[in-house]
Formats: C-alpha cells, sequence, structure tokens
C-alpha cells in the first residue's frame, strides 16, 4: 500500500541508526532511540506545500529530510513511515 500525504504534510520512510559502529561496539536499543538521528526518505508531499513551492521547491520525493522527533504520526507500523507535519521539517541532506 502507498501513502498519499495531505495538506500541510510529508509521508517519511525514517532511517534507523546501526546496532554497531564501524569498530564493532553494539549499541543498546535504549541509546539508539534516544539519541538516533532523526531522518528519512520522502515518498510524498502534500499538495497545500506544493502548490506553495510551484517555482522553487525545497525539497522532493527521494530526498532525505532532518525532522523533529515529537508531533509526527505513524502510519504504517510494519514499515515504519511517519507523516511528518511541514513545520518539523529542518533540513534536506
Amino acid at each position: 500500500m502507498s501513502y498519499k500525504a495531505v495538506g500541510n504534510n510529508v509521508v517519511v520512510s525514517p532511517h534507523t541508526m546501526e546496532e554497531k559502529t564501524e569498530s564493532g561496539i553494539i549499541i543498546p536499543d535504549a541509546i539508539r532511540k534516544e539519541h538516533a538521528p532523526e531522518s528519512g526518505e520522502v515518498l510524498s508531499i502534500g499538495t497545500a506545500i506544493k502548490n506553495s513551492w510551484k517555482e522553487n521547491p525545497e525539497f522532493k520525493e527521494g530526498d532525505v529530510i532532518l525532522f523533529s522527533k515529537t508531533g509526527n504520526v505513524s502510519i504504517d507500523d510494519e514499515k515504519g513511515y511517519l507523516s511528518v507535519p511541514y513545520m518539523n521539517i529542518h533540513c534536506k541532506k
């Protein structure tokens, strides 16, 4: 199933933090959840956002963005997709 963002929201497939560092240190789940950067791939952009960007889009589907941890809605527990309000997005990579 695919999801289409509406209004001022963006559907994101969040990235997960690795379980081990490059040197082999295992990172506990509690630490990964608390300190993991909130980033992910944009899957869909709401129409209100698209309409306001007609000439200069800030990001597009497929871009990686950084966003706040709070205020997001889980829309697919199996895949981990989130609906992220536009005001929670800070930058793109």
